[in-house]
C-alpha cells in the first residue's frame, strides 16, 4: 500500500501512527504544501484524490481511502491479523467498543476549538485578538474533559493504545509542540498520558520529520495576550 501524506499534518500523523502500531509496511509519499503550486493540487495527485487532500491511502488492490477518520477503521478492518495488533475492542465488548467510538468522535472538539490560535501566524493577527483569547480559554476548558479521561485509564479509552489515541494524541502533541505546558495548567494526568504514549516505540517511529526541533510557541504568545487584556481591564 501507499500513503500520501503531508509532514506534520495531524490527519496524516494519525494514519502513520496506526500503520506503525500495526507494523504495516507501506510506501510513504510526502507531498509538500508550501510550494507554488501545492503538490496536493498536481494533476497526478488529483487523479487519485480529486479533493487534493492528505492523507490518502491507496491499497494494494487499488482501493483509495481518503480522510484520516475513514482510513483508521479501514486499517482496523483490513489490516488486523496475527501479525498486526487490533486497535479496537471486539464489538461484542459493548462498553469498551462504544467508549472507543465516542472518543474518536470527540477528538475533533479540541482540534476545532484550538484552530483560531493559529491566526497568530498571520501578520494582521491583532485584528483577531479577541477570537484568539477566546480560543485559548476554550482550549484549556476542553482539555479539562480529556484530563478526566486520562485519569480513568492508561489510554483514552482503555488500558492499551487504540484508534482513539491515534485520533487524539497527535492533536495534543501538536499543541505541546506549539508551547502548551500541561503541568503548568494542572493537566498532570494528560502529562502522564503523553509520557506513556511516547514510551511506545511505534509512537516514536511515527513522529513527523523534524519534530525534535522546537516549534513556535503560540501558547506563550497567547498567554502574553491574555495577561495584557487582563491588565487593561483592571
Amino acid at each position: 500500500p501507499e500513503l500520501y501524506y503531508v509532514n506534520g499534518s495531524i490527519p496524516s500523523w494519525r494514519v502513520m501512527l496506526a500503520l506503525s502500531l500495526k507494523q504495516v509496511p507501506y510506501k510513504a509519499t510526502r507531498l509538500r504544501v508550501m510550494t507554488t503550486p501545492k503538490e496536493t493540487k498536481s494533476e497526478e495527485f488529483l487523479a487519485i484524490n480529486p479533493r487534493g487532500k492528505t492523507p490518502t491511502f491507496v491499497d494494494t488492490d487499488g482501493t483509495v481511502v481518503i480522510e484520516s477518520l475513514a482510513i483508521l477503521p479501514y486499517l482496523e478492518q483490513h489490516y488486523t491479523s496475527n501479525n498486526s495488533k487490533p486497535l479496537m475492542p471486539e464489538v461484542t465488548r459493548k462498553q469498551e467498543w462504544t467508549r472507543e467510538v465516542i472518543r474518536i468522535a470527540e477528538r475533533e472538539n479540541p482540534h476545532n476549538i484550538y484552530e483560531p490560535i493559529e491566526l497568530l501566524y498571520l501578520p494582521d493577527w491583532k485584528l483577531a485578538s479577541a477570537r484568539i483569547v477566546e480560543a485559548y480559554h476554550d482550549t484549556l476548558a476542553e482539555l479539562g474533559f480529556w484530563e478526566k479521561y486520562a485519569k480513568e485509564s492508561l489510554f483514552m479509552s482503555g488500558e492499551e493504545f487504540g484508534l482513539a489515541d491515534c485520533a487524539f494524541y497527535p492533536i495534543l502533541a501538536y499543541m505541546i509542540h506549539r508551547g502548551l505546558g500541561l503541568k503548568k495548567h494542572g493537566f498532570s494526568a494528560l502529562q502522564a498520558y503523553v509520557e506513556r504514549c511516547e514510551g511506545l516505540t511505534a509512537v516514536r517511529e511515527a513522529r513527523p520529520e523534524g519534530w525534535e526541533e522546537p516549534g513556535k510557541s503560540l501558547f506563550a504568545k497567547c498567554e502574553r495576550l491574555v495577561d495584557k487584556n487582563a491588565g487593561s481591564e483592571e
